[in-house]
C-alpha cells in the first residue's frame, strides 16, 4: 500500500533439542521521511571541567504519518534528550545535546537517528574544551611582617588571555 514499506530479515532459529532453520520475517511500518532542521552542532571552543550551554536541534517530520525515532550515541561527553519517541505527522521535535569534558580535547563525532521506516540521520557535533590562559600580573605578592591573628590585603591582578572563560578559585 502506498505509505507503508516492508522490511524483511532472515532469522536463524535454534531449538533446544530440535530442528535449526531459518525463518523468514516480515515487517510492515509506515513510510517516514525526517530530516534535521540544523546541520551541525557546533559548541565552539569551551572550557575544561564546565559544562557547556546546552544547544537546542531540531527533526522535522515531513509526512503525514507519525515517525518513531531513537538515538545512538556513544559518547560519554555528551548528554541528548530525548533519546526515544515519535514525532506526529508535519511537527518539529527539538533535541537538547549538552557536552562536558574534563580534559582538552577537539572533539568531533556524529550523532546517529534511526527513524523507523525511514533512512538514518546522521548530526555532527564538534567542541573543542581547552584550559583557559590565566595569568597573574605581579611577578610576586609580600605581605612582608604580620604578626598571628593579623591580616593585610595586596592587590592582585588577573588576565584572562584567552578566548573562552575562566573560573578560578583561590584557597
Amino acid at each position: 500500500p502506498a505509505g507503508q514499506k516492508s522490511e524483511e530479515q532472515d532469522l536463524y532459529l535454534e531449538i533446544e533439542d530440535g530442528k535449526k532453520m531459518n525463518v523468514k520475517c516480515l515487517g510492515v511500518v509506515n513510510e517516514a521521511k525526517c530530516v534535521f532542521v540544523e546541520k551541525v552542532v557546533d559548541f565552539g571552543n569551551i572550557p575544561v571541567g564546565l559544562k557547556a550551554k546546552d544547544q537546542t536541534v531540531h527533526i522535522k517530520n515531513q509526512m503525514r504519518s507519525t515517525a518513531v525515532f531513537h538515538v545512538e550515541c556513544d559518547s560519554e561527553e555528551l548528554t541528548i534528550s530525548p533519546m526515544k519517541g515519535r514525532i506526529l505527522p508535519d511537527q518539529k521535535l527539538g533535541f537538547t545535546v549538552g557536552f562536558i569534558s574534563h580534559v582538552p580535547i577537539d572533539f568531533e563525532t556524529e550523532v546517529t537517528v534511526y527513524i523507523r521506516g525511514g533512512k538514518t540521520l546522521k548530526l555532527p557535533v564538534r567542541v573543542r574544551a581547552k584550559i583557559p590562559e590565566i595569568e597573574i600580573e605581579e611577578p610576586e605578592i609580600d605581605f612582608g611582617g604580620i604578626t598571628l591573628g593579623d591580616s593585610k590585603t595586596l592587590p592582585m591582578t588577573i588576565h584572562n588571555n584567552s578566548d573562552i572563560p575562566a573560573k578560578l578559585i583561590l584557597d
